[in-house]
């Protein structure tokens, strides 16, 4: 048998020579395969005859296989076989249902789109390159100018596989008729690790991986800020993969930072373009919007971080490839620790990131690729998640925070002003011009009117301004520090993308305006904030000043111009003894203005508000 299976390796490799067809290629690999599946006590042996055959193939006939993108190797019928023996922000237009459900019948691809070249040795050549290609699915009859995309990576453990695997291909059509843009991508293969099953090695193909689907990424970013061919809104890029391609996506999206690199391979890093890599499109960003894991793994769960990209991850408990928690991972003689999906996502919820996870009860690794229904249920799976990255979702937002100038020394607020207080909100005027409202009472607990701003984009820490103001509500500040809506009890409700990072400013009339000090991003439809915590808290430098244990809000603009100074006293001298009254020089909130307002003003005056907050 075993003699019987070299001959037919030797055969295929020496008629490669003139007319290498797919069903020869097909039949001998299926032979070789069912013999790894029958003859266990000669598996070691044939095992060898399937890494030759594989080398050679790849190695010595580079051009027959970029020429038919080896989709004969992914038959359907092949990549079960296979698979089994290895396996024992801008907000878009949601209106119409779309993203959630098909609104386009017929799709577009442009096969074998060049989007970067790396390097790729071979026996025969240690200097060669591959170019990387892509294809690129779009709806047809769609005019939106700015639309999500979607980025996969096929499965195949690093050695195997197409763009034109059977399953991609399938996602990338649902997901065009749902009105996303999707691309299949080439990566480099490590074929090598069919003889050389190191841990190295194990680590090199997965940074060769990572870093093609990062060259991928620059390609739509380039696209965008040059030609737009593609129409792509890269607030909206997301990446994800199946098995091997997911591991990839993950790795792209979660080692981020130089320390995470394993020193095994920190060398073969640097010599390859560092986290970036360089296979192509170099200058544009790889920033993108969410991971979408099927049946994937991450070398290291606390590379996770907070305010990370959101992931959706789907994984089988019985997966005998990769794991389904943390485990060693054992394919091709690989024996290497990884945080498998679930590990994934209990990190991720430990963490309040923004993820979901399915787990396919009793289903060993990617069952939807044989199984309609499995890939039924991995459609809409993914699908409803993505809907809340590219769809804003009605987002419960609990903020909390305390002025100085009220503020009891224990953490509570007076409520002096409630008799005082107006109706209407005093934001809808210069130099806030907030939405105006009305509200029908005044709350017994309130201490004032405050305006909440919804901010997206990095803030800088000098001019010019880099963060943008995205949605505004007047709101009630409660004694105790919390910030309610006009009813007095509920949370501020604003419509939100779950992927998207957000800062939130606090505004009161006559104190230094805050914003978050770092972003924010829901969990479970909930984003909460505390500005009393710490000074760290703000943005900026000493923008809270600690107050008996509580940070809290300096007192004294008056003028409302982001800075205490000799103007706020002017202001305050006009009219320096008034009761009963809601007056913007009553910096302590006490219905009254007198010296203890200007006491107030000359513990903050020259304190300046942060340039980001400015008008």
């Amino acid at each position: 048998m075993v003699a019987w299976a070299l001959r037919q390796a030797a055969t295929i490799v020496a008629d490669s020579g003139t007319v290498l067809c797919d069903e020869a290629i097909d039949r001998s690999l299926l032979i070789i395969i069912t013999l790894l599946n029958t003859l266990s006590s000669y598996k070691t042996i044939i095992i060898y005859t399937v890494r030759l055959l594989f080398l050679c193939i790849f190695e010595v006939f580079p051009n027959y296989f970029k020429k038919y993108k080896m989709k004969h190797l992914l038959s359907p019928l092949f990549f079960v076989v296979f698979l089994g023996f290895f396996a024992s922000m801008q907000a878009q237009d949601c209106s119409t249902g779309r993203y959630i459900t098909p609104v386009f019948n017929d799709v577009d691809i442009d096969f074998n789109v060049d989007y970067g070249q790396a390097v790729q040795p071979t026996i025969f050549n240690p200097n060669a390159t591959q170019t990387l290609d892509m294809d690129i699915y779009r709806p047809i009859g769609d005019t939106m100018t700015a639309r999500p995309l979607i980025i996969w990576a096929y499965g195949g453990s690093f050695v195997v596989g197409s763009p034109l695997s059977p399953d991609i291909v399938t996602l990338c059509n649902r997901f065009s008729e749902m009105g996303y843009v999707n691309a299949s991508i080439d990566y480099r293969l490590s074929t090598d690790l069919l003889f050389d099953n190191s841990t190295q090695n194990a680590y090199e193909a997965v940074m060769k991986a990572s870093h093609d689907m990062k060259a991928a990424i620059r390609f739509f970013y380039k696209d965008a800020a040059t030609t737009n061919q593609y129409k792509i809104d890269t607030n909206q890029i997301f990446i994800g993969g199946v098995s091997a391609g997911a591991i990839a996506a993950l790795h792209v999206a979660y080692l981020d930072e130089q320390s995470e690199v394993p020193a095994l391979i920190a060398t073969e890093f640097a010599n390859n373009g560092g986290l970036e890599g360089n296979s192509g499109n170099a200058g544009y960003s790889c920033d993108v919007a969410g991971v979408i894991n099927l049946c994937g793994a991450l070398l290291d769960t606390t590379w996770i971080k907070e305010c990370d990209e959101p992931v959706v991850s789907m994984h089988g408990d019985q997966d005998g490839t990769v794991p389904y928690g943390s485990a060693p991972i054992t394919t091709l003689g690989i024996n290497l620790d990884i945080d498998g999906s679930f590990s994934i996502h209990e990190k991720a919820d430990q963490l309040g990131l923004h993820n979901d996870f399915y787990t396919w009860q009793g289903a060993g690794h990617t069952p939807f690729i044989s199984n309609s229904l499995y890939m039924d249920t991995t459609v809409m799976f993914v699908k409803d998640f993505l809907h809340t990255l590219v769809c804003p979702q009605p987002t419960d937002v609990y903020l909390k925070a305390i002025l100085e100038g009220p503020h009891q020394g224990n953490g509570q607020m007076t409520t002096a002003l409630v008799p005082f207080m107006p109706l209407a909100s005093p934001y809808s005027q210069a130099p806030y011009t907030a939405p105006a409202v009305t509200a029908t009472s005044i709350p017994t607990n309130a201490v004032d009117w405050i305006l909440v701003e919804v901010r997206t984009g990095d803030l800088s820490p000098t001019l010019p301004k880099t963060s943008k103001t995205i949605a505004q509500q007047s709101a009630f500040l409660l004694s105790d520090g919390t910030i309610v809506g006009l009813d007095g009890v509920s949370p501020l409700t604003f419509d939100l993308l779950g992927g998207e990072k957000y800062h939130f400013a606090i505004r009161n009339r006559n104190h230094l305006d805050i914003v978050t000090s770092e972003p924010t991003r829901q969990f479970n439809s909930v984003i909460t904030y505390d500005f009393t915590t710490a000074m760290t808290q703000a943005f900026g430098t000493q923008q809270l000043k600690i107050d008996n244990g509580f940070a809290v809000m300096h007192a004294g603009d008056i003028t409302q111009d982001h800075t205490i100074q000799i103007t706020d006293f002017d202001e305050w001298r006009l009219m320096p003894a008034v009761l009963n009254t809601y007056h913007l020089s009553d910096t302590n909130h006490d219905a009254t203005v007198q010296t203890t307002d200007y006491d107030l003003w000359l513990k903050n005056k020259a304190k300046l508000g942060h340039a980001e907050l400015g008008y």
